[in-house]
């Protein structure tokens, strides 16, 4: 989680890098590198929010670097990323809801986290897809441009926890025995 011990490695000789990684024999996650940089050369990492069947868009960053979080924005991008949380819906949503209601449909959870590109030509690059995504906290203090999609996702969110018989793996009900 959030890039610790990340590295790419793009000759042999730096699996020098991954060995330092892994000198004291921890297990290592290691998959192929697709370069989803966009036609400005920037990088940009989409979060979405998928709770039941409704997709939310949590933030999107931009970035100069793959290895992109929060913390590694570029300058004078804070007006690009409010657009998007305002337009999403209409711009990458209708493209990408298939997409992401096969990982929802895959990965068989009421909610989760999904973080990807969504390139120029609407192709999802998945990073990750899981229930322990950093969604409801806002690391920035308010009001920000993320107050409101959180506050979406969170509504959400605890309307489906409060309706067990819609979950998608009800828990047993109780049988009265005596």
């Amino acid at each position: 989680h959030g890039g610790v011990s990340t590295i790419k490695v793009d000759h042999p000789e730096g699996l020098s890098h991954v060995h330092a990684l892994n000198a004291h024999g921890k297990q290592l996650y290691v998959t192929e590198f697709r370069d989803f940089a966009s036609h400005d050369g920037r990088y940009r990492k989409f979060r979405i929010a998928m709770i039941g069947g409704e997709i939310f868009l949590r933030h999107m960053v931009v970035g100069e670097h793959w290895l992109l979080h929060a913390g590694k924005r570029a300058e004078e991008t804070g007006r690009e990323e409010a657009r998007m949380l305002k337009h999403f819906e209409t711009e990458r949503l209708p493209a990408t809801q298939s997409i992401f209601g096969e990982i929802a449909r895959r990965l068989d959870l009421d909610y989760l986290g999904i973080d990807c590109n969504i390139g120029d030509d609407q192709t999802v690059t998945l990073f990750e897809a899981n229930a322990c995504m950093n969604i409801l906290q806002n690391s920035e203090p308010s009001p920000n441009m993320w107050d409101a999609p959180i506050a979406r996702i969170s509504k959400a969110l605890f309307a489906r926890l409060s309706l067990p018989k819609k979950w998608l793996h009800p828990a047993p009900t109780p049988v009265a025995t005596r």
